[in-house]
């Protein structure tokens, strides 16, 4: 008598775990269900990039975990090369696709941008209210003036090999740099007269056309701040070879004094690279739920 009640006792433990097991899988499946019926009934994902797109593999990727979940997605291609126009005239025309050609049951809109494109993924969202997350891919969150001057210093550094070594003629040409964009930066009409060196050249074409003025003028000091949406901004393993890591510091210092919800992944937080299905998952997850902590906000 003993024994057999011992072994109905044993049974019903051993049943008591396993029906919490199958209540624990039960409920997580319902959790993951309830997110992805919330992202699907209230927002699609709308995807901004430069002509020049270098990530075309990681774009598509997270494009992809983001529609098998049950997003929406579309593109608009932002053309960079007509350095006529300015960063308020493309925001015009994401502001444009937005309002007629985004899709219209939704919401809301994810508001996904790649690189040099951050900055009018910014401008937009500060000011749209339909905008219920930005997410950017290898951003850029820096000021307009200390952006450039980086950008050419890099460049000029790889060009030359000796970002180790003081070379005047390097620091000359930096100086030149320097002293174009401060004149652009307190609103002068032009940037001097045409220098010689071909790489001097390069940069003063690009800051005298109306792209670059505009670039240069882009104070992201004042429109961080004014967001109104969760920021998740992520940088790959191929954004090692810029210095990501100073507008990733700078996007945080900013957002740290304001209410604004947001994250940042860089490529030293990955168990591999951001691509395997894995990390996507993990991503998609947290994307998710930066979403789900603003709208409980």
């Amino acid at each position: 008598m003993k024994n057999s009640r011992s072994h109905y006792t044993f049974f019903l433990r051993k049943m008591i775990i396993m029906n919490k097991k199958y209540i624990t899988a039960l409920l997580l499946f319902l959790f993951v269900s309830c997110i992805r019926l919330y992202a699907m009934n209230q927002c699609h994902v709308v995807w901004v990039y430069p002509d020049n797109l270098n990530r075309e593999q990681e774009m598509e990727k997270l494009d992809s975990c983001l529609r098998s979940s049950g997003l929406v997605s579309q593109s608009l291609l932002l053309d960079f090369s007509t350095q006529r126009i300015t960063i308020g005239q493309l925001t015009d025309s994401l502001h444009s696709f937005l309002e007629h050609q985004a899709h219209q049951q939704s919401e809301g809109i994810i508001l996904c941008s790649i690189g040099d494109c951050s900055y009018v993924a910014m401008q937009e969202a500060q000011n749209n209210n339909k905008i219920k997350m930005l997410i950017t891919l290898s951003g850029v969150f820096l000021p307009g003036d200390d952006y450039v001057y980086n950008k050419y210093s890099l460049l000029e550094n790889k060009r030359t090999q000796d970002s180790c070594t003081v070379s005047l003629k390097k620091m000359d040409k930096l100086k030149d740099i320097f002293n174009m964009i401060q004149r652009i930066r307190e609103g002068k009409a032009d940037v001097k007269s045409t220098p010689k060196d071909p790489f001097v050249l390069g940069c003063w074409m690009f800051l005298s056309s109306n792209l670059g003025k505009s670039v240069v003028r882009f104070d992201t000091r004042q429109v961080l701040p004014r967001l109104h949406c969760p920021c998740f901004a992520i940088y790959s393993e191929k954004d090692v070879s810029w210095d990501f890591l100073s507008h990733q510091e700078f996007l945080q210092k900013q957002l740290n004094r304001t209410p604004v919800l947001y994250e940042t992944l860089g490529p030293m937080q990955y168990s591999g690279k951001l691509l395997h299905p894995k990390n996507l998952n993990i991503l998609f997850k947290r994307i998710m739920n930066l979403l789900k902590m603003s709208s409980d906000d």
